[in-house]
């Protein structure tokens, strides 16, 4: 992710990269704390909530992992458009 990043300000693009990251992190504690709470003051008790909860931490995982794939087969291909083989190492190789 940092690899476009200059080698003079790599210290920079790692901190704010930390910095996004624990903001994400933040703002998805509260959100599933804001559904398992909603869940209980409805009247569902807590294993209805834990259900909840889960399903949308699977649901969030699921859409993670295909936006990874989706970045990934798009950085395959290059600036060309062309369809690129990819090593093991996640490298281009042309």
């Amino acid at each position: 992710m940092l690899r476009h990043a200059p080698a003079e300000a790599a210290g920079v693009s790692g901190a704010i990269l930390q910095m996004a990251q624990r903001i994400a992190a933040a703002v998805s504690v509260s959100a599933l704390s804001g559904v398992y709470l909603r869940q209980t003051a409805g009247g569902g008790g807590h294993r209805s909530a834990y259900l909840a909860t889960s399903a949308v931490c699977a649901a969030v995982a699921a859409l993670a992992v295909l936006a990874s794939v989706f970045a990934g087969r798009a950085a395959a291909r290059g600036a060309t458009g062309e369809p690129v083989a990819v090593s093991r190492g996640r490298t281009p190789v042309r």
